[in-house]
């Protein structure tokens, strides 16, 4: 059998064996009829698993169900372009039994709407994903009543890249409706590389789960990260800044909380029968820095931690780990936000005593002479 005959046989019997599947569509909408449908859940409604729903530009006042399959929802020219609104008394997307990665990518997902205290009608005014594997990218969500995020049912997300802002909740009478910028319950979920402005409850919210929550920006809001019913979350690599509560509260959970930099909250750590791993964190100018809530049964593991300057006290009934240390961080310019250190700081690596780096984030200046200062000269820079 020559070598032309024999590839032409195994070609015809590679095509017999294991048959090609069609490829995938990418289906338009367009609000002026010029693409397949002018509403985004009819794209949603003719598309099968794996295709694509290419949504041209416009404000879309449409609350969407995506259920049973995996497609991907992009915005065409990106989050400030495309606009999809809640409708009263709706959420904006409700994701649900996606088997496989969904993605919904390029959008200003704004105005959902939830108003039922009890679960699971309490939680994602934005996007509520049930027993769904969603990626959530590039997205600006924002000024959602509930949850920007939320996640149940062993779900699993990916969410990165996102502007999440301004989503509010309440405390009513026999419940309480959630405003997190991302809520998982009992679920998995990455996230990282978001920026969280002004969400009302937390910008994370994480229970009886164990999400990796990294390289974020946390500022301007009430908790940054909250762990509850046993989580073990990774928390790493964050800025938590000017919160108006915990920058981290831990409830009945251990996570290991490493190489964040927490500036100016009420409180910086504060945990609850818990039993978390707390190192190389930055934690300063808060009111107490890390906190043993109720002075509970706490087994926290403390190690190379710079807790400087807290007005009540760096540590409430608990006490300094291994290699922590005391002292101005000496910021480069908290004034816009630059939080990287001076090459002259004791959290930088050939100053730290061997922690290494200690904080979210490596040196950016220096070297400049040391100057004594205080908490009250570094508020300042904010106002």
């Amino acid at each position: 059998m020559n070598r032309v005959f024999s590839t032409f046989l195994l070609l015809i019997l590679s095509v017999t064996v294991f048959p090609v599947s069609s490829d995938a569509r990418t289906w338009l909408v367009r609000q002026d009829g010029t693409g397949d449908c002018t509403t985004i859940q009819a794209g949603i409604d003719l598309s099968s698993a794996g295709d694509s729903i290419l949504v041209g530009p416009g404000h879309y006042y449409e609350p969407l169900t995506i259920s049973g399959k995996n497609v991907a929802l992009i915005g065409e020219l990106g989050a400030t372009a495309t606009y999809i609104h809640g409708t009263p008394l709706h959420r904006v997307i409700h994701c649900v039994n996606i088997p496989a990665t969904g993605v919904i990518r390029g959008f200003t997902i704004t105005e959902g709407e939830i108003y039922i205290p009890y679960w699971p009608d309490n939680v994602g005014g934005g996007i509520f994903c049930e027993s769904s594997d969603v990626e959530v990218i590039d997205d600006i969500i924002t000024n959602n009543h509930g949850d920007g995020i939320a996640a149940d049912a062993a779900s699993v997300l990916y969410v990165s890249r996102n502007m999440i802002s301004y989503n509010t909740g309440e405390w009513a009478e026999y419940g309480d409706i959630f405003g997190c910028g991302v809520y998982c319950f009992t679920s998995r979920a990455l996230i990282e590389d978001n920026e969280f402005v002004h969400n009302e409850n937390a910008a994370v919210l994480c229970q009886g789960s164990s999400p990796v929550v990294r390289r974020n920006i946390m500022r301007d809001g009430s908790i940054g990260i909250g762990c509850f019913a046993s989580s073990q979350a990774t928390i790493y690599e964050n800025l938590i800044v000017n919160g108006t509560n915990i920058a981290v509260a831990i409830d009945h959970s251990s996570p290991t909380i490493r190489n964040n930099t927490i500036v100016a909250n009420r409180d910086g750590i504060s945990f609850f029968y818990a039993s978390p791993v707390l190192e190389n964190n930055i934690i300063v100018g808060s009111r107490w820095g890390i906190y043993n809530s109720m002075s509970s049964p706490s087994s926290p593991i403390l190690r190379c931690n710079d807790v400087w300057n807290n007005s009540r006290g760096n540590y409430y009934s608990c006490t300094p780990g291994s290699g922590d240390f005391s002292a101005d961080p000496l910021f480069c310019n908290p004034g816009v936000r630059d939080y990287h250190i001076n090459l002259n700081s004791q959290c930088s690596p050939a100053n730290s005593g061997g922690c290494g780096l200690v904080g979210a984030f490596g040196i950016g200046c220096g070297p400049t002479s040391i100057q004594e200062t205080t908490w009250g000269k570094i508020k300042a820079l904010f106002r």
